[in-house]
């Protein structure tokens, strides 16, 4: 479980990365998230979906899953929480890099 933990952390990453300033998809990601606020569902998705490395565990923990499992067992709660525990480690680690502290 802890190598499909990992996958699926480093997949959250390399979607979380090309959302950053200076990136390919920088300004859709600006687009989606204060471009399309007044519809309800798309606001609340971008985090999960791509902003934030941290929420971005439960989709994408489930989508991981899925893929590789090719099904959904109980083992997906321990799943999410070992990937969002791995997220905080990165996003903590990177948070550091990018910004000097």
């Amino acid at each position: 479980m802890l190598s499909l933990a990992l996958k699926i952390s480093i997949i959250c990453l390399g979607i979380h990365s090309l959302f950053w300033e200076g990136n390919i998809f920088f300004k859709i990601g600006l687009a989606i998230e204060f471009g399309l606020h007044n519809f309800y569902l798309i606001s609340k998705l971008h985090k999960p979906l791509f902003s934030c490395l941290i929420c971005m565990s439960s989709i994408w923990s489930v989508l991981g899953q899925l893929y590789f499992v090719h099904k959904l067992t109980t083992d997906i709660i321990p799943l999410m929480l070992l990937v969002c525990g791995i997220n905080v480690f990165l996003d903590s680690f990177i948070y550091s890099l990018r910004h000097g502290k």
